[in-house]
């Protein structure tokens, strides 16, 4: 018995080490996922899609006619067809913006610990049921790693208040660190813009 609950445990290193494989890659590199996810928030079923580039605490995303840009510090917004801008400072509470549930990558690391781990019906991965290290109104995320190369195929979580959000990474790449102006916008807004400015 000892030895079979000594091999089980060195099984579950094992597996634990592909997530730490993952969170290797978002600190040696810029990442950038290509994904969909779907939500129901209120009965309402919300659809999307987009491309992240995700380097420490900053971070880019284009899709769904929007494109956000944050730097750590500051968050900008912008609705290029409608010439919008809103400009805001970056939540103490990172959790607090659902507006795109990829964005729970970013933060993956810093708000959950590994709760459990489970092999995939398929074998090619294994998903991290995670659980959040402090208070908050998310009751668990899980994260399905592939074995073959440590990206993520995909993602979901569930608030307290029973909304849940389905995220699939359709490509994860690495690629070269990026400087921090590239999580600016390199556009200026001008008097035809509506620029909201919330800092």
């Amino acid at each position: 018995v000892f030895l079979l609950l000594l091999g089980a445990g060195r099984s579950y290193a094992q597996d634990e080490s592909l997530l730490n494989r993952l969170y290797e890659k978002f600190a040696d590199s810029c990442v950038e996922l290509e994904y969909s996810y779907n939500s129901k928030i209120s009965g309402v079923s919300i659809i999307g899609h987009g491309t992240l580039q995700i380097q420490g605490n900053m971070w880019h995303n284009d899709g769904n006619g929007l494109e956000v840009w944050c730097d750590g510090t500051t968050l900008w917004t912008v609705d290029h067809a409608s010439e919008e801008v809103i400009i805001d400072s970056v939540s103490d509470a990172p959790e607090d913006d659902l507006t795109n549930p990829a964005l729970m990558f970013v933060h993956m690391k810093d708000l959950f610990n590994l709760k459990q781990i489970v092999k995939s019906t398929d074998g090619k991965a294994d998903i991290f049921i995670l659980e959040p290290i402090h208070e908050m109104d998310i009751d668990f995320f899980n994260v399905e790693i592939l074995k073959s190369d440590a990206s993520i195929r995909s993602g979901s979580f569930a608030l307290s208040d029973g909304n849940k959000f389905n995220v699939k990474v359709s490509s994860m790449k690495q690629i070269q660190k990026k400087p921090a102006t590239s999580f600016k916008p390199s556009q200026t807004f001008d008097s035809s813009w509506i620029v909201t400015d919330l800092r």
